[in-house]
């Protein structure tokens, strides 16, 4: 079956301190061949706990499954835990400076 598949997503994150923050997502898949909308949203609340390593706790409060996005399992509905690593160019030069 052939067809064209659309996916819309945001997430939105607010500082509250220096170490506090709190977020909320939202996506959208639309199918043109069948004309069908499925949406998924939740909130969340994380944590700095170190620089770049921040550590989130989340409820979504509904998803859909599609095996092209399988890699975003942690977005099922109800509660979840993430840990993200911010790594880029930067990163690296501050851990490799000796100095």
């Amino acid at each position: 079956m052939r067809g064209f598949i659309d996916l819309t997503a945001i997430e939105l994150r607010r500082d509250l301190n220096g170490r506090w923050e709190i977020g909320a997502h939202g996506s959208l898949r639309h199918s043109w061949k069948s004309s069908t909308l499925d949406s998924a949203y939740g909130i969340s609340v994380g944590y700095e706990m170190a620089t770049n390593l921040w550590l989130s706790m989340g409820y979504n409060f509904a998803r859909f499954r599609d095996a092209d996005f399988s890699g975003s399992e942690y977005r099922s509905e109800g509660p979840y835990v993430r840990m993200r690593f911010k790594f880029d160019q930067q990163t690296v030069k501050d851990l490799l400076d000796l100095d």
